[in-house]
């Protein structure tokens, strides 16, 4: 995963046109995580996820200005968490790091905001 998002935050970068490309990134991640339906818990995206690489695939996503509802969906998840994950001191055990940093914290405005429009 860290594979796709430095490959989208250097897409993104760049400004470099990318079709489809977001839209096939949530089908990625639901195969990562055997999660075909619902939404993923952090406890099964933390296996697979820094919450770095989350935040650079939602950055490039505001770069771009496309924001596939799922995706966000999966990212905001994965960056602040559900139900019994949402707890910021469970995240940070979960993803082994010192809580979100000043940049995941500004990406998240861009998830929210995304997911408000749908």
């Amino acid at each position: 995963v860290q594979e796709v998002s430095n490959f989208l935050w250097a897409l993104a970068t760049l400004n470099a046109p990318i079709g489809d490309l977001l839209d096939l990134v949530s089908v990625y991640l639901r195969k990562i995580l055997k999660a075909e339906e619902g939404l993923p818990t952090a406890t099964q995206m933390s296996k697979h996820f820094k919450r770095q690489e989350l935040a650079n695939i939602a950055w490039s996503c505001a770069v771009f200005g496309y924001y596939p509802h799922d995706l966000m969906r999966i990212l905001y998840s994965g960056l602040l968490g559900t139900g019994r994950d949402h707890d910021p001191k469970r995240l940070s055990e979960l993803y082994g790091d010192g809580g979100l940093q000043e940049q995941e914290v500004m990406t998240l405005i861009y998830v929210q905001l995304a997911l408000e429009q749908h």
